[in-house]
């Protein structure tokens, strides 16, 4: 409809794709998909770890944090309060809920650990670990105001912007998924020590490659080279 009538709603700012487009964006990342893995992880861990779950109600006090954080910070993008970096435009103040509510989400996923009566952690626990730690620890980074301004935070952006998919919602993805196809289909995994691979791989290799957003950008070329 705007290719044929451009002036539609451009008098509205809270209907203006700067504002709508961030908002769906961080909807359907932080809204649904990351809440969605956290449920289906918290599901998994005792059947990994053959015990009862630790710590529920800290993952409960943490859902609720998200969600506030989750609603506080949409309605700030609506009235137009962005930090204007993609994938980061919540202000700092709502990213403390944020913080605290992974933090609080991770807690059952340790203690369990901690408490599991089996000796071998299968692959999807290394998933599922590795994601609920990486999380906290990358947005906690990426949001502390004022440290990384200029180029620096250009590159802390695209940083985090990469991370947050590969090293959040991937893991509790792939996670999930070597856990239920076997289970569907009622075989084990062919090559357990592929997967593994897989995982380190992801772990030491995946987090530097957001950098290629800013070819051409003002970062030193042997760090897009990298």
């Amino acid at each position: 409809g705007k290719f044929h009538w451009p002036e539609l709603l451009a008098d509205s700012e809270w209907l203006t794709f700067g504002r709508v487009r961030p908002m769906h964006l961080n909807a359907v990342a932080y809204g649904w998909a990351s809440m969605a893995g956290v449920g289906v992880a918290i599901f998994l861990i005792p059947r990994l770890f053959k015990t009862a779950l630790v710590g529920g109600r800290f993952a409960l006090s943490g859902a609720v944090l998200w969600n506030l954080g989750m609603m506080l910070g949409l309605v700030a993008i609506s009235l137009g309060l962005s930090d204007g970096e993609e994938w980061l435009e919540f202000p700092w103040q709502v990213d403390i809920l944020f913080v605290i509510g992974g933090g609080l989400c991770a807690i059952p996923l340790l203690l369990t650990a901690a408490n599991r009566r089996v000796s071998h952690l299968y692959v999807t626990s290394w998933y599922l670990l590795a994601a609920l730690v990486w999380f906290p620890i990358l947005f906690l980074l990426a949001n502390l105001p004022v440290v990384f301004p200029g180029a620096s935070g250009a590159t802390v952006n695209w940083w985090f912007a990469h991370n947050v998919l590969g090293l959040w919602v991937t893991p509790i993805g792939v996670g999930i998924a070597y856990y239920m196809i076997p289970k569907i289909l009622g075989r084990p995994i062919i090559s357990y020590q592929l997967s593994l691979i897989g995982f380190w791989s992801l772990a030491l290799f995946y987090s530097q490659v957001g950098i290629h957003h800013l070819v051409g950008g003002p970062v030193p070329t042997w760090l897009v080279t990298l």
